[in-house]
Parts: C-alpha cells; structure tokens; sequence
C-alpha cells in the first residue's frame, strides 16, 4: 500500500505510521498464544474475545501453571542435548 500510494505530506505519513502500529497493536492482542492454552492476550486482559462479543473466563493460575510446565519442558529437552566437557 506504502509503494503504490506513498505519503506526499508529513501529516500523511505520520497517519501512515499511526495505522501501522495500531494494526500491529491489535493484532499483537488478538493472535492466540500456546502459553495462554489458546487464548489472546487481549482476551485474558479484557475477559472478551477480541472479535467477537463474548466474554471470555481465564483460570489465571491455570494459565501460569501452564506456561510453567511449558517452560521446564523445554529445558528438561535442551539439557538432554547439552554435551558434558
């Protein structure tokens, strides 16, 4: 969109870039997340889904425990492929 209409003023440019990042905001808020067991951040946030208007519950503790596990997993698997010296 840049290349075929570029900015021709600076007021057009900054709301250019004003665009891009809140895309990039929402965007960042709505994608769901392995450590959040499939939920958005913005979800867990806002207790609403962040396309529909519907609220959503998050077990906050559940979720911790999650990316918990989720973590020592992978360090129990990265430790395994360590070479002893």
């Amino acid at each position: 969109l840049c290349e075929l209409y570029p900015p021709t003023t600076q007021v057009e440019a900054d709301a250019l870039v004003d665009r891009a990042l809140a895309t990039a905001m929402h965007a960042t808020r709505a994608a769901s997340s392995l450590a959040l067991k499939g939920h958005s951040p913005g979800s867990v946030v806002f207790g609403r889904d962040m396309h529909l208007d519907i609220p959503i519950i998050a077990d906050i503790i559940a979720l911790q425990e999650h990316r918990q596990a989720l973590t020592d997993k992978r360090l129990l698997r990265n430790n395994r492929n360590r070479r002893p010296f």
